[in-house]
């Protein structure tokens, strides 16, 4: 079945003159807790999460707003390792903030274990067949994200503009090999020859259809 989503201007994540580094959320909070009845657990830390290196990692920091909270576990997109060795139990202050862990995935779902309860934080997105589609512009040219949404997806093809702009496959960091089969927040990456407005992604769920009706910034 083929059917089309139109992505408005806010889907272009597009800073003139951050060439390394973007905030992709200024603050999340989240979308589940354990004990939603409990007033103010559903704010305790907020999470934000950064790109560095045109995708190639993603850094997240958190803040946080509760008096004699305990981290006791993490777990990014369902099991994506993180780069550096983490210690728990983590014993936060209130209003302690800084670096949580560097990972090569991009983070879109993390939960946290706490002995106030856990806590689901969810980056949502448009999502079609199984993915969802974003694009960038960087210091290499335009570029085109596919993301895994749910448990496993098995990618075919990614097709841009209707075929007239070439779609470059690039190495996504989190992946081993470059099959097309994602995991649960796992992606497939291209670089474009020029300004995507149309992604067509083709899964074994279907094809999802990306349009994009803004002006993008030229090259």
């Amino acid at each position: 079945m083929r059917r089309a989503i139109l992505v408005g201007a806010c889907a272009l994540l597009w800073l003139p003159g951050i060439v390394n580094a973007r905030d992709i959320m200024s603050e999340m909070v989240p979308s589940q807790t354990s004990a939603p009845d409990n007033e103010g657990r559903g704010n305790m830390i907020t999470i934000t999460k950064r790109e560095l290196y045109s995708g190639s990692m993603w850094q997240l920091n958190f803040v946080n707003h509760a008096f004699g909270i305990v981290i006791n576990n993490l777990i990014v997109n369902r099991g994506c390792k993180s780069q550096e060795s983490q210690s728990f139990p983590l014993n936060l202050k209130f209003g302690d903030s800084g670096l949580l862990a560097h990972y090569l995935c991009e983070p879109i779902q993390v939960e946290i274990d706490t002995n106030l309860g856990n806590q689901i934080y969810v980056w949502d997105a448009l999502t079609q067949d199984g993915v969802s589609a974003r694009r960038s512009f960087g210091p290499a040219g335009w570029m085109v994200e596919v993301t895994g949404r749910v448990s496993k997806v098995v990618v075919k093809d990614v097709a841009i503009n209707q075929g007239s702009c070439r779609a470059t496959p690039i190495r996504a960091y989190e992946k081993a090999y470059d099959d097309g089969v994602l995991l649960f927040g796992q992606r497939v990456r291209v670089m474009a020859s020029c300004a995507p407005t149309k992604i067509a992604v083709t899964t074994d769920e279907g094809v999802a259809t990306f349009y994009y009706l803004d002006n993008p910034p030229s090259p």
